[in-house]
């Protein structure tokens, strides 16, 4: 279903006289990149209440984590970075954190789904950005 979305919208743009650009993302370690300070920042942006950002936030927060190998072990280490592997709530969260990329294009129609970023713009809009 999504590669039929993907080309349909596509088509529409381009039947619109629009332009068209994706960027393909590889979500593989994605989770990993999730700073907590900014996700916590983004529930407050939503309106969560207040006692479910604290409980996201204790979730989140002061987790640390070593590195075992052959009986030698790591000091621990503080994460603030990326959401517990394998864990329910980690795509939704992530869904949080990245829900609003599309509106860093703000002039144009964007379709953002696990794999792509698709944009689509008035070509006469995108031709004030080229050199004349």
């Amino acid at each position: 279903m999504a590669n039929c979305y993907f080309t349909e919208f596509i088509k529409g743009a381009l039947d619109s006289g629009n332009v068209v650009g994706a960027v393909f993302l590889d979500l593989k370690k994605a989770f990993a990149t999730v700073n907590h300070k900014i996700l916590i920042h983004k529930m407050n942006m939503f309106s969560f209440f207040h006692q479910a950002i604290n409980w996201f936030r204790s979730y989140l927060e002061a987790r640390d984590q070593c590195v075992n190998i052959n009986n030698a072990r790591s000091s621990l280490q503080n994460i603030e970075m990326g959401l517990p592997q394998g864990s329910i709530l980690g795509p939704l969260l992530f869904s949080l954190y990245i829900n609003d990329l599309a509106n860093c294009c703000k002039e144009t129609k964007c379709q953002l789904d696990d794999s792509y970023l698709c944009i689509s713009t008035d070509f006469t809009l995108s031709s004030r950005y080229t050199n004349k």
